[in-house]
């Protein structure tokens, strides 16, 4: 087995989705189109689980699914076939029961559930994940408090200005802690006022 050099991210199909043609000009189309760029010119690695794959296939735009295409003959995809894990998955709807606001219970517990796959991919893989996922992304902040497989996973939203995920990608993607789920969670890394 080959070592690789260079870190594996999860992209959720939302990129995929809204990732333009050259000529789109809304912004997070460039967001997202910048970001496939940047894992090209960085030789980063994208990881596909079945699951993953498969939402790819009926969601992601043309330009997409070609950039996949691309990163396919360069040898940079990592195939995950067996990253579906139900003792996981038990684990995170029991927490959902207790991270979620009542008033929004159903819905929020469908959103955590329909992105699990996301989570088991970069559990076996380098833990990070691409996503513009606003409201499970704190959901699942939430959910690191309790569920501690999770806390490491970085979770970064090209859609965010905060985030500024291409510039991060540029920089190497370090392994900053405030893009963790798990930040601010434990004692340890709470802001002090």
């Amino acid at each position: 087995m080959v070592k690789r050099k260079q870190k594996s991210f999860v992209i959720d199909t939302n990129i995929a989705r809204s990732a333009g043609a050259e000529n789109a000009i809304a912004p997070t189309s460039l967001h997202c189109r910048n970001v496939l760029r940047m894992m090209t010119q960085k030789r980063f690695y994208v990881v596909m689980s079945t699951e993953l794959r498969r939402e790819w296939k009926d969601h992601a735009s043309k330009r997409s699914k070609k950039w996949l295409g691309q990163m396919t003959k360069r040898d940079r995809v990592l195939d995950i076939r067996n990253a579906r894990n139900e003792e996981f998955r038990e684990k995170m709807r029991n927490t959902a029961e207790d991270v979620t606001p009542k008033a929004a219970k159903a819905k929020h517990m469908r959103d955590m559930k329909k992105d699990y796959h996301l989570l088991e991919a970069a559990l076996v893989s380098d833990m990070a994940v691409l996503s513009c996922e606003k409201v499970c992304r704190e959901l699942y902040q939430q959910a690191a408090k309790t569920v501690a497989e999770i806390q490491p996973i970085l979770w970064v939203n090209p859609d965010l200005p905060g985030d500024d995920a291409v510039a991060w990608l540029q920089r190497g993607a370090p392994n900053e802690k405030k893009r963790r789920l798990g930040y601010g969670n434990r004692p340890d890394n709470r802001h002090s006022r």
